[in-house]
């Protein structure tokens, strides 16, 4: 049987150091070779009939995020915007479309900001998707959707979806 053999798209950096009369290995470093996959939300995609009108979605209200570590809660207008709890925190939302809710979120406390895009379910209660940086302190250079994790939002006070 021939060995399988497996090409590891990462390339490893270290730094060596003689003390002693022995090389140690002091410093090591690991990254990508190529860019990762970005993050992405998985949409199914809706047929409307011609000259349907799309959901209209009042995001007014408390709403919960979860993500991999932590809970927080973020108050919201009819538009989708406001503060939450985490860090200073506030979400802006630049679009809800046909259930597509997408935006950015800053933290004043950590000094990061970044974007998120959320699947709306169709009850409007609960959202599902990804969150990335688009700066951390003063490094603005982050490729979007390379650097971030999952959402979980849910509805705390009644939805207003028609």
């Amino acid at each position: 049987m021939d060995p399988v053999k497996k090409a590891w798209p990462l390339r490893d950096t270290g730094a060596l150091n003689r003390r002693e009369g022995t090389w140690m290995l002091v410093n090591w470093h690991e990254s990508m070779r190529e860019p990762i996959k970005p993050l992405a939300v998985k949409r199914e995609a809706k047929s409307t009939e011609a000259g349907a009108n799309p959901v209209e979605v009042n995001l007014t209200g408390e709403w919960e995020i979860q993500e991999e570590d932590k809970a927080y809660q973020v108050t919201l207008d009819a538009m989708g915007n406001g503060p939450h709890t985490w860090q200073e925190g506030r979400i802006q939302t630049e679009k809800v479309a046909d259930l597509l809710w997408s935006g950015a979120w800053h933290q004043k406390g950590y000094d990061r900001e970044g974007a998120f895009e959320v699947l709306l379910a169709e009850d409007g209660k609960t959202a599902e998707g990804v969150w990335w940086y688009s700066r951390v302190g003063t490094q603005k250079n982050i490729p979007p959707r390379e650097w971030g994790g999952s959402y979980k939002i849910k509805r705390l006070s009644p939805s207003l979806i028609p």
